[in-house]
């Protein structure tokens, strides 16, 4: 209930010119990565990457395909070219600031998968 409704805050308050315009790409060639989704507050986006089907993921791959769904999606949701940096807290999980691109948090549930550059956002450093 608490994902329908904040879904449909989302979409109410979200412009029109950003509304359902996603790129799309074939989700091979990408490094599969299978996510739970565990806090859908977007300034605290978190998804959970314990999975079994995670055990070969390649931490240095250059990009990642996250996806929800019981399999890979053939086509995903390309997130290549937008600056989605996240933080990893621990070893499974992922933070991700989406107060302001709920649209990936959209193109999440409407494809089941996205594109992004494996970037994580660095600590700040101890002087």
């Amino acid at each position: 209930m608490f994902r329908i409704l904040l879904i449909s805050i989302l979409l109410l308050t979200t412009p029109a010119w950003a509304k359902d315009n996603f790129k799309l790409t074939p989700s091979s060639g990408h490094q599969a990565v299978k996510a739970s989704i565990q806090n859908y507050d977007p300034a605290h986006f978190t998804i959970n990457l314990k999975k079994a089907a995670n055990i070969s993921v390649n931490k240095k791959a250059p990009t990642y395909a996250i996806y929800t769904k019981a399999s890979m999606p053939a086509q995903c949701a390309d997130y290549r070219g937008d600056d989605i940096a996240y933080q990893k807290p621990d070893r499974f999980h992922r933070v991700f600031d989406f107060s302001q691109r709920p649209d990936v948090i959209r193109a999440l549930d409407k494809y089941g998968c996205v594109v992004i550059y494996n970037k994580p956002k660095l600590p700040p450093s101890k002087s």
